[in-house]
C-alpha cells in the first residue's frame, strides 16, 4: 500500500464502503488495542475491540458528557444511541464497535483536513 495515494473520497469513506487503507489501519488497532477482542475492558476502563474510552464515546454520541470512564459501568450515563444502553451492550455489539470506530476514523480525519494536516493530496507515505 505504500506510496498509494490516500485521496479524500478514501480517507472519508463511511461504513458503505471500506478502503483497503482504512481496514489496514483498524486491523491494526484492533490487534494492538484488544487482539481483537470486543469483550476487552482494560484496568483504566477502556472498553471493546479498540479500546474506546469515555471522551470518544462521549463525541461519538454514545454516553453523556461528564462521563469517565469509570462511569462507562453506569447504565445511566448511556444515551441508547444504536441501541447501546449500557457497557455490556457495548462489548457485546461487534457491529456497533465497528460502527463507532469508523465513525471515529471519518471524525479523526474530517479535524485533520480543517487543521490543514492532510488534504486531498496527501499520500500514505506521508501520513
Amino acid at each position: 500500500m505504500a506510496g498509494k495515494p490516500v485521496d479524500a473520497q478514501t480517507t472519508t469513506e463511511t461504513t458503505e464502503g471500506t478502503s483497503d487503507t482504512r481496514q489496514a489501519l483498524k486491523d491494526a488497532l484492533g490487534k494492538r488495542e484488544s487482539s481483537n477482542n470486543y469483550k476487552a475492558i482494560n484496568q483504566l476502563g477502556y472498553i471493546g475491540k479498540y479500546q474506546m474510552g469515555a471522551a470518544m464515546l462521549t463525541d461519538l454520541g454514545y454516553v453523556k458528557r461528564g462521563t469517565t470512564n469509570k462511569g462507562l459501568s453506569d447504565p445511566a450515563n448511556w444515551t441508547g444511541k444504536d441501541g447501546m444502553t449500557s457497557r455490556d451492550a457495548f462489548i457485546n455489539s461487534p457491529s456497533v464497535q465497528e460502527k463507532a470506530m469508523d465513525a471515529e476514523i471519518d471524525m479523526n480525519t474530517r479535524r485533520l483536513k480543517k487543521m490543514g494536516v492532510v488534504d486531498s493530496d496527501t499520500t500514505e507515505q506521508e501520513l
